[in-house]
């Protein structure tokens, strides 16, 4: 049901799955996570892998809140996923929360290398093109929409993954 550090990808080394947890990993369903990636879980950190989930190689989850990932949802090689940017920044005397959770829809798609951001939400069956930045709430924008750029923007619309 749950594959761990195996090779999907042939230019990376086998080496396994690396794991900091000290929250909480929770797998629902068929889970599959390619060699060389991370998880890195704060204490009051939750992730959760819904059915059919599925990370080629070197991605990196990063959790100190809270991370949804829905299922059917496909993660290309060299994502990251992290609800925390570990600084404390303060925007006209107000601080800024370090974490806010992530939300990522069912049948959602990322290419290669996307970045998904602390407070970023995605709709259902979109899909992500490579280098995507994915920083904020995306759930306006309807269901089976393409995205791609920094930050993200939808660029083309009734479009599904077929594989």
């Amino acid at each position: 049901m749950i594959r761990l550090g195996f090779p999907t990808v042939s230019i990376y080394p086998y080496s396994g799955v690396r794991f900091e947890n000290r929250g909480k990993i929770i797998f629902e369903g068929k889970c599959n996570i390619g060699n060389l990636c991370s998880f890195a879980v704060g204490q009051n950190g939750v992730i959760r892998l819904g059915n059919n989930i599925s990370a080629t190689a070197a991605v990196k989850f990063i959790c100190y809140e809270n991370v949804i990932i829905n299922d059917n949802t496909l993660i290309g090689w060299e994502s990251i996923i992290s609800d925390c940017d570990f600084h404390d920044i303060e925007i006209n005397g107000k601080v800024q929360p370090k974490t806010l959770p992530i939300y990522i829809g069912k049948n959602n798609w990322f290419a290669m290398q996307c970045l998904v951001l602390k407070g970023a939400k995605t709709p259902d069956n979109s899909i992500f093109a490579s280098r995507t930045l994915i920083n904020k709430n995306y759930t306006a924008v309807p269901a089976n929409t393409l995205f791609a750029g920094s930050p993200a923007n939808p660029i083309k619309y009734n479009v599904s993954r077929k594989s």
